[in-house]
Formats: structure tokens, C-alpha cells, sequence
């Protein structure tokens, strides 16, 4: 399975989550054009999507940010932490259906697995 292609950019949503320390700020989308409804929408669906991210545990954390952001292999996750391949590859499995799940919740959709 090519995990990189699943879920793109997520390490850069919590990334941006984490260094403003800003919260979910709910927005009236009545008042807006379609575009900026959608947009705003979206925004609002990463954000909460970066929130879940954060509260994910620390070793799933460590391996969607070596996965995605630098670009190292299963074996080379494993490698450095110390793991067995396969579980990199659970690891890497679960997180993403759960980070999976949750978008499809947030954005009242559902995704076929």
C-alpha cells in the first residue's frame, strides 16, 4: 500500500496546529459565497482533523512525521526506531484508517477502504 498517497500533507496540518495554539473557531457559513463556504469548510475540517493528529500517541506521531515529512522508508522508520517492519507498517496502517475515518466524520462523507 503507498501510504504517501492516502492522506497528503497531514504532518503539515498538525505542524500548523501545534505552532499557533489556536483552538477551532466555529463561522457562520450562511452569509457566504459557495467558494468561500467551501473553503472555509475545508479549513475548519483540517482543523479539527490537526487537533485529533495531536492527541494520537507519540510513537504514531513520530512515524507519520518520518514517513511524510522525511521521506524515509518503512525500513528506515524501523531502523530508527528500533522496530520490527511489520509493526512500522501496522502503525502506519491503523493511524491512517483511524486520521481516515475521522475526516469522513468531519466532512459527512464516507470513504471506501
Amino acid at each position: 500500500m503507498n501510504y504517501r498517497n492516502t492522506i497528503s500533507g497531514m504532518c503539515d496540518v498538525t505542524s500548523v496546529a501545534e505552532e499557533s495554539g489556536r483552538g477551532i473557531n466555529c463561522v457562520s457559513t450562511e452569509s457566504l459565497s459557495a467558494p468561500a463556504s467551501k473553503a472555509l469548510e475545508r479549513a475548519q475540517a483540517l482543523s479539527m482533523l490537526a487537533l485529533r493528529m495531536a492527541g494520537l500517541p507519540s510513537v504514531a506521531k513520530k512515524v507519520l512525521a518520518m514517513y511524510f515529512h522525511e521521506n524515509l522508508s518503512i525500513r528506515g522508520i524501523a531502523a530508527c526506531l528500533e522496530l520490527p517492519q511489520w509493526q512500522i507498517e501496522e502503525i502506519l496502517r491503523q493511524t491512517i484508517g483511524l486520521l481516515q475515518n475521522d475526516l469522513a466524520q468531519i466532512s459527512g462523507t464516507q470513504l471506501v477502504p
